[in-house]
């Protein structure tokens, strides 16, 4: 058995002198949003995880999915499959509907498409265990084909 915990950290980055003010530049017009960026860009930055700044993560902050999983061991990696989350009803009414209507609109999707999309993956877990359809390969599939809103 497997179990996950999501966190954030920070990560520090350190580039040339020379190249600061490229970085810079594309960190502020929005072409630079990952350290994988800079290395696109030819570019060999000095990186660390921050440890000072790991902060777990709840459902609320995690656009209301699921932030401690438990998988069973099954191999290869792909046939694993997620036995338990902790995205219950109890912390889904701390996500109001507003809440959820704002992340549907950022994303430009329709609020309902959201809601069933969300439903469909959090609490009938088999639909993710019998098609294999995660949360996010739904809103990607509803990026990809819904009309915008």
């Amino acid at each position: 058995m497997k179990f996950y915990f999501k966190k954030t950290i920070w990560e520090q980055v350190e580039v040339d002198d020379d190249d600061e003010a490229e970085v810079e530049a594309g960190i502020k017009d929005g072409s630079i949003t990952t350290t994988n960026d800079i290395y696109e860009l030819g570019l060999k930055p000095q990186w660390e995880n921050d440890l000072e700044t790991e902060e777990y993560m709840n459902p609320k902050d995690n656009n209301g999915m699921a932030t401690i999983t438990i998988e069973d061991n099954i191999e290869p990696a792909w046939e694993s499959k997620t036995m338990w989350n902790n995205v219950t009803e109890s912390e889904l009414e701390e996500v109001s509907e507003e809440d959820i209507i704002d992340v549907a609109k950022s994303l430009k999707i329709n609020p309902t498409d959201y809601i069933v999309a969300y439903v469909q993956t959090h609490y009938a877990g088999e639909v993710e265990r019998d098609t294999g359809a995660t949360f996010d390969l739904i809103i990607e599939n509803l990026l990809n084909t819904a009309n915008p809103i």
